[in-house]
């Protein structure tokens, strides 16, 4: 039976976790990275590290348009991603005593393929602002062979682990 992404189970260590928007955004801004999961037609998870941009309430990613990404989302645009920051592993003895202090936030949503130009600027404009980088407008080959695509949040959820003295 489907949960649904709004009838996720609480998070079992409400200490933990991190209610706000702001400390959400906090980590989506000290992450990289970020991982990207969809399903296939079949029903098979695909789980893959992807470059983003993020402005409120949504994520944005880029890649072929003839990428196995695109195939996917064209039959299933659901789909989240994961973000993690400062991850730390913490050696204890005995091993069991092992921990990792982290902090993580996961979105939900669909994502829409953006296929105005304007609009794929401005979704690329913002990949690059979050890698402080250059950018300049797309020339006609390049938007002919790029997809842009746009995941509306429909849920956020984050997490620390590890220890509030970490953070």
């Amino acid at each position: 039976k489907s949960m649904g992404i709004f009838a996720m189970p609480p998070m079992r260590y409400k200490k933990d976790e991190i209610t706000d928007i702001a400390g959400m955004e906090a980590v989506i801004r000290e992450t990289r990275y970020a991982t990207l999961a969809i399903a296939t037609p079949d029903g098979f998870p695909y789980a893959v590290p992807i470059g983003f941009g993020y402005e409120r309430g949504a994520f944005y990613c880029h890649g072929s348009k003839a990428g196995f990404k695109q195939l996917i989302l064209s039959s299933n645009p659901r789909a989240c991603v994961n973000l993690h920051a400062g991850d730390e592993l913490v050696p204890g003895v005995p091993s069991s005593q092992y921990n990792t202090r982290y902090r993580s936030v996961t979105a939900f949503g669909k994502i829409e393929t953006i296929s105005d130009r304007a609009a794929m600027n401005h979704g690329l404009a913002t990949m690059m602002a979050h890698y402080k980088g250059p950018h300049e407008d797309i020339d006609d080959s390049y938007f002919v062979r790029t997809w842009v695509g746009k995941l509306i949040v429909e849920k956020m959820t984050g997490k620390q682990a590890g220890g509030a003295a970490y953070y």
